[in-house]
């Protein structure tokens, strides 16, 4: 995919889905995505993880990964 803004190649790759490693596994996976030149991930998410029950919403997980990839 050519990133319009300025014409840089997007190198991705879908990184997380549930259910996932433990984060310490995921910071290894993003350490060697980064050395083999990956510049963008993609979370997918599934909503009954973030509510669990109705109404409480925990994003702690997702926010940690987006927190250790950038």
């Amino acid at each position: 995919m050519i990133n319009q803004m300025n014409n840089k190649m997007i190198y991705g790759i879908e990184f997380f889905r549930y259910p996932g490693p433990a984060i310490e596994e995921l910071e290894k996976d993003l350490v060697k995505l980064k050395s083999l030149g990956f510049d963008t991930i993609r979370i997918q998410s599934s909503w009954n993880y973030e509510e669990a029950l109705e109404g409480v919403f925990d994003f702690t997980l997702l926010k940690n990964i987006v927190s250790k990839a950038e």
